[in-house]
């Protein structure tokens, strides 16, 4: 394997660095310690911790993808419908995201193979974040879920004011913190949209599909609908303007009743 760190932040430590050459050789003999693996080996999307425990890899393992696919990701060339895709989308709208003040896991690397003309695997490096666990592990570990949204909410409605269409905001991909006095933070960037104008519309939006994809287990359904429409309220007597022609009812129920494909919802509150 020809894996080779393409692009750090600026802020990479002598420590972070070492890290990523353990986990590069460590990756070519199988030795990784797996956090999270959504697959069998050779990796798809599985997520590892570094040998110190101080970084979390993202491992993308490209080389069953199409052609065009593996070119693109090796030249960095977007695709007309989705954009960038795999890690290095990742690694770009994390960043992305937080230039507009959202709080996330933050990005130290991304790296790919360098091996022929297309791309097989990127590996995206984030800083391990020991004080948050997922929205959803937080609910089944037994605390109550009411409180739990209401700080997930307030995350959800950073992402909202600031345009930011996050196309998979499930449970997973909020972490909360276990302390009162850290931030939620919001993970999984490959697919996003910015400059999004519909606020509200995206809002009601993502409390939709969040009950679709977690929360539906955890709180039943006529309580969550109260809530929202509460928090609807709440958020739009605090802007003065919102761009919003969807309705915000269908917009909620769009996304709470089904898991559209990905390539129906890229155009929505533009």
């Amino acid at each position: 394997m020809t894996l080779k760190t393409d692009c750090c932040t600026t802020e990479i430590t002598p420590a972070q660095r070492r890290d990523i050459e353990q986990f590069i050789a460590d990756l070519d003999s199988h030795a990784v310690t797996p956090l999270l693996t959504q697959g069998e080996m050779p990796f798809r999307n599985n997520i590892f911790l570094s040998a110190s425990g101080n970084l979390v890899f993202k491992v993308y393992a490209l080389k069953e993808r199409k052609l065009i696919e593996r070119l693109r990701a090796k030249w960095k060339i977007p695709s007309s419908k989705f954009g960038h895709r795999f890690g290095w989308a990742e690694f770009l709208n994390a960043r992305r995201a937080a230039r507009h003040g959202i709080k996330i896991a933050h990005p130290v690397a991304y790296l790919q193979d360098t091996a022929f003309f297309t791309c097989k695997l990127q590996v995206v490096a984030f800083e391990r974040l020991n004080e948050h666990r997922t929205l959803l592990d937080a609910m089944r570990s037994g605390e109550a879920p009411a409180p739990l949204l209401e700080v997930a909410e307030s995350a959800i409605w950073a992402l909202s004011l600031a345009g930011i269409f996050h196309l998979d905001l499930n449970c997973r991909n909020i972490l909360v913190p276990r302390r009162a006095i850290e931030d939620c933070r919001i993970i999984d960037w490959e697919y996003a949209c910015f400059d999004r104008k519909e606020i509200l519309a995206l809002h009601a939006h993502y409390l939709g599909y969040l009950y679709f994809d977690g929360a539906s287990d955890f709180m039943a359904e006529n309580d969550y609908d109260a809530w929202v429409e509460r928090k609807i309220q709440l958020r739009a007597s605090n802007i003065a303007k919102d761009g919003s022609s969807t309705s915000l009812a269908q917009s909620y129920a769009f996304a709470k009743q089904n898991r559209h494909p990905r390539h129906r919802r890229y155009h929505l509150f533009a």
